[in-house]
């Protein structure tokens, strides 16, 4: 499974929830959190697995195999110490 301590995070960021999951054949974290006056999600996967997946593609993966959809706004970040984020229901406060 995934090393929950091993994921960076961005000074300023404060994680309000995060869970371990599978999606597919994929291990995965879910994560809300906040930073700068807004509120999201990301799903964490290990950059090995994912990296063969298009931007585009990465998205038709998570929900065609995820009960919940990304829909809206998204943006990825790959090889972050390893992982790709991918940052969904962003909401401004």
């Amino acid at each position: 499974m995934i090393d929950l301590k091993s994921i960076p995070k961005d000074k300023g960021t404060r994680i309000i929830d995060q869970y371990e999951l599978q999606i597919g054949q994929c291990e995965a974290v879910k994560q809300r959190w906040s930073w700068d006056g807004v509120l999201a999600d990301s799903l964490i996967f290990i950059n090995d697995d994912v990296k063969r997946l298009s931007d585009d593609n990465l998205i038709s993966f998570v929900n065609d195999n995820w009960t919940d959809r990304i829909e809206g706004s998204v943006t990825i970040k790959r090889k972050q110490q390893g992982y790709c984020f991918v940052n969904f229901n962003f909401v401004s406060f």
